[in-house]
């Protein structure tokens, strides 16, 4: 089901040790399964996804100093 979505990746907002368990393991599973990159806030900090009209699609995360 989640492949027919075509999804370039997914954004999951959930705090270290959240007392709800989120993300739950059935989801990181199924996102894996369909070869879906993923970034948690819990591990990557704040998620900063910017796009616009003539401009490429760009991830930056603000723990690990990285771009994607």
């Amino acid at each position: 089901m989640i492949k027919k979505l075509h999804l370039k990746g997914a954004l999951i907002s959930a705090g270290r040790e959240n007392r709800y368990g989120h993300p739950h393991q059935e989801t990181l599973t199924t996102l894996q399964a369909a070869k879906v990159p993923y970034w948690l806030t819990a591990q990557q900090g704040m998620l900063i996804w910017a796009y616009g009209p003539g401009q490429s699609e760009k991830l930056q995360t603000t723990i690990k100093d990285s771009e994607k």
